[in-house]
């Protein structure tokens, strides 16, 4: 603790801060206290000039926002926190006992540090200071300091610890066949060896069944090594799968062992693991681990690798910062949030709308600056448009003291009340950005006079799409429109250039006898899917087996192609590279796209719309779900999401299937996989118009709340039906709630009378930038940006920001065209 610098405080001194305690507020355990990162930029105790926090509404804010803060609160009294690192000894790496961030046994970034705090209260607009604590200070104002510096802090909350996940119990293992073949296993590691190649190894898998002993999977070791034979998996395949269960030998100790499932296809738990031992003759409780298991292996690796430097293949990126080049922090798996918004904050649009206006956006704010979209929206973008971080983003990571963009605040709001983007859990980037710009669009719509552009964001990413569909017995077609923020391509594996090379590696890949006296694993080979032909496939005419035709009025056959009708200023392409396997399980393409384009001519794909010579068919029974449901069932919508879709194609399920149940809707989603509108929101209309169906359930809910019929129908037209969102909205207009509901009911008849989206410009579009994933499915993984800047390419991932000489165009997941 510091002493007061003068043994008595000023008389003037101590007549300022008694004007001011009247506003003084002690936070609770259960306030929001700012007390780590500035409200309008990404400050924090560690920069230069620390961090001040009001005494008033606890929110934090760094020197440079410090006199707005006063001018909108009156509180002239803050807490002035500087704090700064100092390295203590290195930690034994053998203390991190499992692959975890922020839990015991985890790795703890702060371990390697002690913080050094100082304290004062600071007075505005005088700027005095008064070291913290004194005796001087009245009691109440100590009280205050001491609850804020004593509080947990809203980053800290928000960061929630990541660990890796907990092992399942297989299903397998209650009931597992073990065979009688007399067989025992000596607990001398020296006796192991692999059955297959004669070999002794640090990777042997004990088959709990038989008591075979083969080699893992090959996996590379922290030096670089590799072990493994693929015996163990060659012999559950070469036993008719009847053996699941595999035990690595040296993890097996009193507290357990490593248990893998072939089946499940993952590292699971077996409740009776010493009785499965026994059988061959191993006491669980007298062995004595001598191998590492699967997780220190990962551990292993992750102590060695080198984070410092961002590599692209073999090569060494050169690393570059500054004004546009600045790094975005993982907040514990937010790389899909990063990639995006990074993508984004290149656009001029977004640059003149938020971060050109940032001043007026922070100004204009309310009291809550960490619920406030454009505010967030701004700081964000503020910080990455300007060089004022790019010393602490940029070479020397090493310095403890360095602060680093992270936008928890932002991460919060946005993701505030979606099952999955208020997780920690790894997202999928593409359901992400849709998200985002439904976000972006309520947020604009209610703050639209502080904005000031008319423009939305969300417009420059809208076109429409034409559907036409033929009935080969009638020859009629109908023609339907649907609207779009991203450009769904199928990913042709049959169209791949090096299609035999590919089948060939998959067959040998599949013989894993081949594998077992290989000492050097082959590299794999992906298909080849030139991205033209992943274009001409979209264009493809598609026959439909089971379409109804109302000219028939029967099912028959029918021919479906897609067009665009309008382009997009920027035009977003994702690639379906992921899909679900017949086992329910998400898995990846093995398919790297070649040959993208730099420039992208797509006119030959503009719809010219109904052929004079073309008869249409009739109407009837067109654009209904079957059943004449207008709103898709909760409980199917719910079944469907946890097969793993998305929750628009889910709701569309449901809605075309009548709600009749969750199987029906999982078949329907399963046989429009390549429609392109699968995933966009469902468009529900009543009586051929557009009109938004209100729940009458969800307006009684609200009107039990105390507000009228008609302003709790507004409230849901205005947050997409959502209960959750209106209940917010109507609070938060609660001063003028008429007026605010009459200027939503305008601006909602707006919207329902908007034609095409997009513009009659030309299809002509120059490569922006694109987002890849590196990983198995979108649900684990890594993302990164590369995008065109200064023309050069630039990697973005995460903090880490660098010049790319050979983008690897092919692993692209989203590409961002710019229409020139």
């Amino acid at each position: 603790f510091f002493a007061c610098l003068h043994p008595t405080m000023e008389p003037s001194t101590m007549d300022l801060i008694k004007k001011g305690m009247p506003k003084c507020v002690v936070p609770t355990a259960f306030s929001s206290v700012f007390n780590d990162q500035c409200m309008l930029s990404f400050d924090t105790p560690y920069s230069k000039g620390g961090l001040f926090v009001n005494l008033s509404s606890h929110q934090g804010f760094s020197e440079d926002h410090l006199s707005l803060d006063y001018e909108r609160t009156a509180c002239p009294l803050y807490l002035h926190e500087k704090w700064h690192k100092v390295k203590k000894p290195k930690k034994d790496e053998s203390e991190v006992s499992k692959m975890a961030i922020g839990v015991d046994g985890g790795f703890d970034p702060e371990s390697t540090f002690d913080t050094v705090k100082e304290h004062s209260v600071f007075i505005m607009p005088e700027r005095i200071s008064v070291p913290f604590p004194c005796t001087d200070l009245p009691e109440l104002v100590t009280q205050v300091c001491n609850a804020i510096i004593a509080h947990e802090g809203a980053a800290k909350k928000a960061q929630a610890a990541w660990e890796e996940e907990e092992y399942q119990e297989s299903i397998y293992a209650k009931e597992l066949i073990q065979v009688n073949n007399g067989k025992k296993i000596l607990p001398d590691p020296q006796t192991w060896i692999d059955e297959a190649t004669g070999e002794q190894s640090e990777n042997l898998w004990l088959n709990l069944s038989d008591g075979y002993i083969g080699g893992g999977r090959r996996q590379m070791n922290a030096d670089g090594t590799w072990t493994g034979s693929g015996s163990a998996l060659k012999h559950f395949e070469d036993t008719d799968r009847k053996y699941p269960l595999a035990v690595k030998l040296g993890t097996i100790s009193a507290r357990g062992a490593d248990v893998y499932s072939y089946p499940e296809d993952a590292m699971v738990v077996d409740p009776l693991l010493a009785q499965h031992l026994a059988h061959w003759g191993i006491n669980m409780m007298q062995m004595e681990k001598t191998g590492k298991s699967m997780a220190e292996m990962n551990i292993d690796l992750n102590l060695k690798f080198e984070y410092s430097r961002i590599l692209e293949g073999d090569k060494e990126l050169t690393p570059v910062t500054g004004a546009g080049y600045i790094g975005i922090e993982n907040l514990g798996n937010t790389c899909y949030m990063n990639s995006v918004m990074q993508s984004l904050f290149c656009l001029p649009e977004l640059q003149s709308k938020y971060v050109q206006c940032a001043d007026k956006i922070f100004r204009s704010a309310g009291p809550e600056l960490q619920s406030d979209f454009p505010t967030q929206m701004a700081k964000l973008g503020l910080a990455l448009s300007s060089d004022r971080y790019a010393v602490e983003m940029g070479l020397n990571e090493e310095e403890p003291n360095a602060v680093g963009i992270e936008p928890y605040m932002f991460k919060n709001l946005v993701g505030k009340g979606h099952s999955e983007f208020s997780s920690d859990r790894q997202q999928d980037a593409a359901e992400y950005f849709q998200h985002l710009l439904d976000y972006i669009t309520r947020a604009e719509r209610q703050h639209s006079s502080r904005l000031g552009d008319s423009n939305k964001t969300a417009d420059l990413f809208k076109f429409d799409m034409e559907i036409r569909m033929e009935c080969t017995t009638s020859g009629k077609v109908r023609y339907t429109q649907t609207k779009h923020n991203m450009l769904e391509l199928p990913v042709p594996m049959d169209m791949a250039t090096n299609i035999t090379e590919f089948e060939e590696y998959r067959a040998k890949r599949q013989k894993v006898q081949a594998d077992v006296e290989k000492k050097d694993e082959a590299s794999p080979v992906l298909a080849n899917v030139p991205f033209t032909a992943c274009i001409q496939r979209l264009a493809a005419a598609e026959t439909i087996t089971d379409f109804y035709s109302t000219a028939t009025q029967t099912k028959g056959t029918g021919v479906k192609t897609v067009r665009i009708k309008s382009f997009p200023k920027y035009l977003v392409v994702q690639m379906r590279k992921f899909y679900v396997d017949s086992d329910w399980t998400a898995k990846k393409m093995e398919a790297d796209i070649v040959d993208v384009l730099d420039e992208l001519s797509l006119e030959w794909l503009r719809s010219t719309g109904q052929k004079p010579e073309e008869e249409l068919l009739p109407e009837e029974g067109t654009g209904k779900a079957s059943g004449g449901a207008t709103q898709p069932d909760p409980a199917v919508v719910a079944m469907v999401v946890s097969m793993g879709f998305s929750e628009n194609a889910a709701k569309r399920a449901a809605l075309a299937t009548g709600n009749s149940d969750g199987e029906a809707a999982v078949n329907w989603v399963l046989s429009h996989m390549d429609d392109p509108d699968l995933n966009d929101p469902p468009v529900q209309e009543v009586g051929g118009g557009g009109a938004k169906v209100v729940d009458a359930a969800q307006v009684s809910m609200l009107a039990d709340m105390g507000f009228a019929p008609a302003q709790a129908e507004v409230a849901l037209k205005a947050c997409d039906m959502n209960v959750e969102r209106a209940v917010e909205w109507l609070f938060s207009h609660a001063d003028d709630l008429d007026a605010a509901c009459a200027a939503a009911a305008v601006q909602a008849e707006a919207a329902g009378s908007e034609g095409a989206c997009g513009d009659d410009a030309k299809g002509e579009y120059t490569l922006l930038g694109f987002i890849s994933h590196l990983g198995k499915n979108t649900g684990s993984g890594h993302y990164v940006a590369h995008l065109k800047k200064d023309g050069q390419w630039v990697l973005f991932n995460d903090r880490k920001v660098g010049v790319s000489q050979t983008p690897p165009k092919g692993m692209g997941y989203l590409y961002i065209f710019q229409r020139k």
